[in-house]
């Protein structure tokens, strides 16, 4: 959820004025860092770590997986990028350059919606069929864990 607003912070910023596209640029920079980052480390790390041992043969998911992971590679890399671009808007420098960034925020908010609306249709399902309840358990205590070192 807090990725889907944080999209729309991004497809809405160049209507927004100097001062709300300051502070917005900052707030998504700061989720660009540091949140996005926590999502797709809980995909990987949590999620895939414990749906691939419940995998069957003939879920096929081989291929699925290969391209969340390379979309979660591409994203992450862009997601710094980005964040640069945006601290640079937050501190009113590359104003210049504010159109060619609002694009490139837009694209990005695009992909991440279609990666979650692709999850939720192939991935998901999965998962909730295949998770214990113990898998869960083990999530919950480690996605703890990597947050409170993170913290």
């Amino acid at each position: 959820m807090g990725l889907l607003l944080v999209c729309a912070a991004m497809d809405a910023l160049p209507n927004a004025g100097k001062v709300v596209i300051r502070d917005a640029a900052a707030g998504i920079a700061a989720f660009l860092r540091t949140d996005y980052h926590g999502i797709i480390i809980e995909e990987e790390e949590g999620l895939l770590a414990r749906l691939r041992p419940r995998l069957l043969i003939g879920d096929d998911l081989d291929d699925a997986i290969r391209q969340m992971q390379d979309e979660h590679r591409r994203d992450r890399q862009e997601a710094v990028v980005l964040a640069g671009k945006c601290e640079e808007l937050a501190t009113g420098l590359g104003s210049d350059e504010a159109p060619a960034t609002f694009a490139s925020l837009r694209a990005f908010a695009e992909r991440q919606r279609r990666h979650l609306a692709w999850e939720d249709a192939i991935i998901f399902p999965i998962a909730r069929d295949r998770l214990t309840s113990d898998d869960l358990s083990q999530w919950m205590q480690a996605m703890r864990k990597r947050q409170r070192s993170v913290s």
